[in-house]
């Protein structure tokens, strides 16, 4: 099966279920995982997600267009950010120094990536 074009990675199955819930209440979720419009990835830690060859791998996957990466902030979120962004900024060199409130998504290459650390954002 050919991968899909949008990823998400979320730290945990709660946060799969809750991303899912809210996609099905504003666009076409279908009930077969095969036919959803992205694909959510599981971390097993927040951890794992910001070791520099697990994203960097997924960032690098031919045919992905659209990246999000969604973590808990725990009590560092700024640390999250930056960890985030080190490993990132080759790739997608517009990455701000600060996190926006409200998240972040650019554009760069043809893809799209985004970042969301909850709940300070």
């Amino acid at each position: 099966m050919k991968p899909k074009p949008n990823q998400l990675i979320v730290e945990g199955e709660d946060d799969k279920y809750a991303v899912i819930s809210l996609m099905k209440a504003h666009v076409d979720w279908p009930e077969d995982r095969a036919l959803a419009p992205v694909d959510i990835a599981v971390g097993k830690s927040a951890r794992e997600i910001l070791e520099s060859a697990y994203l960097t791998t997924i960032l690098k996957t031919p045919g992905l267009k659209n990246i999000g990466v969604m973590l808990d902030a725990d009590s560092v979120p700024k640390g999250r950010y930056d960890s985030i962004r080190n490993i990132c900024s080759s790739i997608f060199s517009s990455l701000p120094k600060e996190l926006p409130k409200g998240g972040l998504v650019v554009e760069e290459n043809g893809q799209r990536f985004g970042v969301w650390i909850m709940p300070d954002n």
